[in-house]
């Protein structure tokens, strides 16, 4: 991570007419599309399935709980990128109930330690296993992809199974 970082700031001025240039981590649904022909990884990600999404951990990997995971996202180094995609994903019921116990000082947290951007996916486990089945009644059901948000039930199939199979908090 560093190491692409410094070579991007080291460049900024010298290339394509730019005053800046720098290092943004977002793959959007790249994760998925290359790991289609990944083999498997040292993490327990199985051949083909999904690399992890942007600076996120692979999807069912981050196993310690919800600090550790903020915690993971905030050991890569804010001040020499220009972006890192954090995808939250909580469940609605985290989100409403316990928003001001747990999303607030966890958000707190976050940014206070140098936390540069999250991107916050509220919706039901529930939701999206139906929107497969009967993707007709979810055509309005948005959720975050990577560094843009979509229509789930329009995202291919890979995508949508790696956005389902992402840990919810």
């Amino acid at each position: 991570h560093e190491m692409v970082c410094f070579t991007m700031l080291d460049i900024s001025g010298k290339y394509y007419g730019l005053d800046c240039f720098g290092m943004v981590n977002i793959n959007n649904r790249d994760n998925t599309t290359y790991g289609r022909n990944t083999g498997a990884t040292p993490d327990g990600r199985r051949a083909g399935d999904p690399l992890s999404n942007a600076n996120n951990p692979t999807a069912g990997m981050d196993k310690n709980g919800v600090t550790a995971f903020v915690n993971s996202l905030l050991k890569a180094r804010g001040d020499i990128h220009f972006g890192t995609v954090q995808n939250m994903k909580f469940s609605k019921e985290t989100f409403n109930t316990m928003r001001r116990t747990v999303i607030f000082p966890l958000l707190d947290s976050y940014f206070g330690r140098g936390g540069t951007q999250a991107m916050i996916n509220v919706v039901g486990k529930e939701d999206l296993e139906n929107a497969r089945k009967e993707p007709e009644k979810y055509s309005n059901l948005i959720v975050r992809v990577g560094g843009f948000s979509a229509r789930y039930v329009e995202l291919a199939d890979d995508v949508q199974l790696d956005i389902l199979n992402r840990t919810l908090n």
